[in-house]
């Protein structure tokens, strides 16, 4: 059965190469629409139009599957894992967004506020690549290697960027205004949250909250940040094959 990796924002699917590599099962990585690939003509960058589209691209995948997501793509995960029966499992890191508490991050606010996240943005795009107020020196300062940061961050583009400020704008005030009355049907498929303990984007214990509600298990990484898949790949990798062998011997 495959496992399906969704990244976040605003990174790619390569965020996940170095853990792919390190897996004996076979893999894919998915490539959310404007980042990193193509937006389609229409395509509103919603959150619900993500989750759409998410939902179609597991159902074009044959058997059953384990589903992994980082950031936003751990979001979207989860709300898909309430909603399908096509999941063996779901892995997901920064649980903490569907609680009732959340309060979105400093960058989130800006990207939220018309004018002030473009302005964010073109200054971003107008650092050099790799400097530090560039996408790929920001993927440096929270552990990626700097040959990953490069790959990852050369997708940083206009599509990704109103890629970015649509998605963002359409989750205000949280996903547990839209999301949390529902969140507690992803327990019918088993589930692991992530907690790496230096990642300033999450909240221990609001992360233990949502995976109660969902009744899943949590795993805490001590020393790994936000992008602990790109710091500590071997870690990851054990990791998540270690939840999936637990899956087969229960």
């Amino acid at each position: 059965m495959p496992a399906v990796f969704v990244h976040g924002v605003p990174t790619t699917y390569r965020v996940w190469d170095r853990v792919r590599s390190l897996l004996p099962a076979e893999s894919v990585a998915l490539a959310l629409p404007g980042m990193g690939a193509p937006r389609p003509d229409g395509f509103s960058a919603t959150k619900d139009a993500y989750v759409q589209w998410l939902s179609e691209a597991l159902d074009a995948i044959e058997g059953p599957i384990d589903l992994v997501g980082h950031d936003w793509g751990s979001l979207l995960a989860l709300r898909v894992a309430g909603t399908t029966d096509r999941l063996r499992s779901w892995v997901g890191d920064v649980a903490n967004g569907y609680d009732p508490t959340y309060t979105w991050h400093y960058a989130a606010h800006i990207w939220q506020t018309p004018g002030e996240g473009e302005a964010w943005w073109a200054a971003s795009r107008a650092s050099a690549p790799g400097s530090p107020g560039s996408t790929a020196g920001r993927l440096q300062r929270m552990g990626m290697p700097r040959d990953q940061a490069l790959l990852v961050g050369a997708a940083d583009d206009e599509t990704m960027v109103g890629s970015v400020l649509d998605l963002y704008r359409s989750a205000v005030p949280n996903l547990h205004a839209f999301w949390g009355a529902e969140l507690p049907r992803a327990a019918r498929t088993p589930g692991l949250v992530v907690v790496p303990r230096a990642d300033p984007f999450d909240d221990e214990a609001a992360s233990r909250r949502t995976a109660e509600r969902t009744g899943a298990r949590t795993v805490t990484l001590d020393g790994l940040g936000h992008l602990w898949m790109a710091q500590d790949p071997q870690t990851a990798a054990d990791t998540l094959t270690g939840f999936w062998d637990s899956l087969d011997r229960a």
